[in-house]
């Protein structure tokens, strides 16, 4: 088997892999969304997502962060869970 061989089942076996990944994390995330409050959903989402998910600098994720809750309390003024999550982020106590 060549080495361009070798690459491309390399490629196909983590295309697998990523596919199979991304089918556990939906998977998880529905039960996580059906009990919020389990442990053990929100340990089997953590985990998933700490494996599969590149590292990315906590200033860029907390502005991120900011935005995205930025962005929902702009489209609804009353979501109060938009307000607490920005207070939050903030450093705000709510």
């Amino acid at each position: 088997m060549s080495s361009a061989d070798d690459a491309q089942t390399r490629d196909a076996e983590a295309g697998a892999d990523g596919t199979a990944v991304l089918r556990q994390l939906q998977v998880a995330c529905d039960d996580l969304y059906c009990t919020p409050l389990d442990p053990e959903a929100q340990e089997q989402v953590r985990d998933l997502l700490l494996r599969s998910t590149p590292s990315l600098h906590e200033h860029r994720l907390r502005a991120r962060r900011i935005k995205v809750a930025c962005d929902e309390l702009h489209d609804d003024p009353a979501d109060l869970d938009a307000r607490y999550t920005l207070l939050s982020l903030l450093g705000t106590p709510a």
